[in-house]
């Protein structure tokens, strides 16, 4: 499945992921959801 910016879910989660290890000392909470986000997303392939 494609996320709304047209890449794979699995790619648009990693970005997610990479852009919210720079703020995880800050709001480690937001990391956790990015990675299961990211874990959910590879999960349907």
């Amino acid at each position: 499945p494609l996320g709304s910016d047209g890449r794979p879910l699995w790619a648009s989660g990693l970005a997610d992921l990479a852009g919210s290890a720079e703020h995880a000392m800050a709001d480690p909470c937001s990391w956790l959801r990015a990675a299961g986000a990211a874990a959910a997303a590879a999960q349907e392939y």
